[in-house]
């Protein structure tokens, strides 16, 4: 596949954000397609290939208008509790690496206290 290609696959992959077994199968029956267009015409770029194909934009829609509800309800939704999910856990560790740095400060500082920075000599 030269640059075109690769960048008409990733703009698709873009658009669709699930990525379920039926998706691999458009993803895969697109790749075919593309890879098909490449060998025929090794200097296509991207404006021919939505000529031929049509653009990504319109692919996901239509393959949405296709698809069950509850299906892309149900993934979709899933998609959202990873996501907040991993935003939540980010948060977490965010919070926990402050109060340990706090922590860790205020012992250096007890340390630098509990050491003397300079001794007085007398001699007798």
């Amino acid at each position: 596949m030269n640059k075109a290609c690769k960048t008409y696959y990733k703009n698709l992959k873009l658009f669709l954000p699930i990525h379920k077994a039926t998706e691999k199968q458009l993803f895969q029956d697109i790749k075919s397609a593309l890879t098909n267009l490449s060998e025929e015409n090794p200097t296509i770029n991207y404006s021919e290939i939505c000529d031929e194909l049509g653009n990504p934009e319109e692919i996901v829609a239509d393959y949405y208008s296709n698809c069950d509800s509850s299906y892309l309800t149900k993934n979709l939704r899933f998609a959202c509790y990873i996501r907040r999910m991993f935003v939540a856990v980010l948060i977490a560790v965010i919070i926990v690496t402050g109060v340990r740095s706090f922590y860790l400060h205020e012992l250096y500082v007890q340390s630098q206290k509990a050491i003397p920075t300079h001794v007085i000599e007398s001699i007798e």
